[in-house]
Formats: C-alpha cells, sequence, structure tokens
C-alpha cells in the first residue's frame, strides 16, 4: 500500500534540494521572463556593493565595508579590520596599476588554500562539515522533516548527494593521505596529485560559471578586460559565491523575501508549518536556503591566506 506520509516528505526532501535555485528564477509579478528576473536581482545585489570604477582610496575602503557587509548578512561570514585593510591594500594597488587575476589564477589560489586547509582539519571539524553541509536544522524542527537531513548535497542543486558517514570517512581518507605526502610518503602520489588536479578543474568550472552569470546580468562588471580579469576585491565576492553558493541574486530585503516563501513554500508541500527564518542567515552556517560550513573553509585565517596569495602572486610578477 502507498505510503502517501513518505511520499509527501521524499517529495519535499527534492523540493528543496531544488528550491535554492529555482526560486531566484522565478518573477510572477513583474511579467519579466525568468532570465530577466534573475539578471536584476544579481545587478540589485551587486548595487549593495558598488563596486567602485575609479580608484579614490575613500571608494575603495567604501566598498570594502559594502562587501564585508553584504558577506556578512548572507552567511553570518565576517571579515576582520585586519583582512579589510589588507583586502584594501589589495584593491588599491590592482587599480592604481591596472593589475588584475584571471579565473585559473584565482583557481589555483583556492585550491593551495583548500589544501592547506585540509591537514588541519580535526575530526571534529569534519564532522561539523557533514553535519552543515545536512542543511538548515532548528530545536523546533518537525520529526518529518528531519528525513531532510538524512543526506548531504555538496552543491545546492543536489549534485553530490551521499551520506554524511561517507563524506566524514572520504574527507578523512584524503586528510590523512594527504598529511602523509607532505611527510615524504610518495605511495599514493598519483592519486593524490589527480585528486588535487580534479579539485583544481572544479573550482575553475564554478569560477567560470559565476564570473559568466555575473558578467551576463552586468555586462561592464569586469570593465575593458577581455578575459574578464578580476581585482581583488571582485575575486573574494567570486570566492565567496563558490564557497557558500550563493548565487548572489537579490539585495537584502529580496534575500527575506525569498527566505519567508521558502517557508511558505515547504509548508504547503510538507503539509505541516516548517520552522520560519527570523534570525537565520540565507546561506552559510545552518543556512536557510543552503548550508555550508563557512566557518570552516572560509575562516578568518582562510581569508588572510588567500588574500596574502593574491599579493604574493603580485610579487612573483615583479610587480
Amino acid at each position: 500500500m502507498l505510503n502517501y506520509k513518505k511520499l509527501g516528505i521524499t517529495l519535499v526532501v527534492f523540493a528543496l534540494l531544488i528550491s535554492g535555485v529555482l526560486f531566484w528564477k522565478t518573477n510572477s509579478t513583474s511579467g519579466t521572463t525568468d532570465d530577466e528576473a534573475f539578471h536584476q536581482g544579481i545587478r540589485n545585489a551587486l548595487s549593495e556593493i558598488n563596486f567602485s570604477t575609479g580608484n579614490a582610496p575613500v571608494s575603495v575602503s567604501t566598498t570594502t565595508n559594502n562587501l564585508a557587509n553584504f558577506i556578512n548578512y548572507r552567511s553570518g561570514i565576517q571579515l576582520s579590520q585586519t583582512n579589510k585593510n589588507l583586502l584594501i591594500q589589495n584593491e588599491q594597488y590592482a587599480l592604481d596599476n591596472s593589475q588584475r587575476i584571471n579565473k585559473y589564477q584565482l583557481a589555483q589560489i583556492l585550491t593551495d588554500v583548500a589544501y592547506e586547509k585540509l591537514v588541519t582539519l580535526s575530526d571534529a571539524d569534519i564532522n561539523s562539515m557533514a553535519d552543515n553541509l545536512r542543511g538548515f536544522n532548528t530545536a523546533n524542527m518537525p520529526q518529518d522533516y528531519q528525513s531532510i537531513r538524512n543526506l548531504i548535497s555538496i552543491r545546492a542543486d543536489g549534485e553530490g548527494t551521499m551520506d554524511p558517514n561517507e563524506f566524514v570517512s572520504r574527507l578523512k581518507s584524503i586528510r590523512d593521505d594527504q598529511i602523509a605526502y607532505n611527510g615524504g610518503n610518495q605511495t599514493n602520489s598519483w592519486l593524490i596529485n589527480l585528486q588535487r588536479a580534479t579539485f583544481l578543474k572544479r573550482v575553475e568550472g564554478e569560477i567560470k560559471q559565476r564570473a559568466t552569470t555575473l558578467k551576463d546580468a552586468e555586462p561592464n562588471f569586469f570593465g575593458s578586460s577581455a578575459n574578464d580579469e578580476m581585482t581583488p576585491m571582485q575575486a573574494i565576492l567570486l570566492t565567496y559565491s563558490v564557497a557558500a553558493d550563493d548565487m548572489l541574486v537579490g539585495n537584502q530585503t529580496e534575500v527575506q523575501q525569498k527566505m519567508t516563501e521558502h517557508q511558505q513554500f515547504v509548508s504547503r508541500f510538507g503539509n505541516q508549518s516548517y520552522p520560519g527564518s527570523q534570525g537565520q542567515h540565507a546561506y552559510g552556517v545552518n543556512g536557510y536556503i543552503y548550508s555550508t560550513p563557512l566557518n570552516i573553509v572560509l575562516d578568518d585565517a582562510a581569508m588572510t591566506n588567500i588574500l596574502n596569495k593574491i599579493q604574493e602572486r603580485r610579487t612573483r610578477n615583479g610587480r
């Protein structure tokens, strides 16, 4: 006999996996097409940062603070004053000297930072990462909705779904193999190099996709750069977007509205009230729309490392 309750919960699981993407692609009142609404949402988000076209120090400082506030309200991640100062220095130099980085260079930097972070992860860190990737949770979550958290999803579109225990086991194994490799054990060097190359390719693909989306929405985003090269501040925005799987759609009011719509949608689909979004962030740790362990993968130390590597690349180039 068909269990309609279980079927309903299964459908809710599927709905949650796709809702974070599809909600941003709908606009029933504007009369615009989905793509137009989607691109307008990105423009609305970018307007909160207001990337400066000039290199006046006051403009660079203001844009840095805007970017920090943007990341914070969406995900709870805070840029320290030290990192904001470092970002201002990097951005000012890039603008003064017309120096930018390309998408592959950013992918290399993020891969280096990720692997340097990997070997420092404790078992508790990895368990915490798995729990965050299981999705939003709260003390008053109805039991029926807990089944939504039985699996983790590496990306918001549902790609890479797996059992949390399998995720923990795999990541611990990769970490331990990398630690051994760094210590001189070359037994599995071919596998480790393949894993790193695969990760680099995936990160580069994510960066390219998001850069293309930004340019489609705002053709002047990368200025006159023929290859969509980025200033350090633009690179940090893309880094956040990739790490949080935040498509950068909607300003603060619109993001809050989408979380409310998310709650209403899931409640209607699941035939019982889903916890509201008041006091919650849309992304990042326990993100209401998509939950990721940003407190680990993009913490203050990781952000410092990224900014230092951007600066080091400039030094290696003799500039």
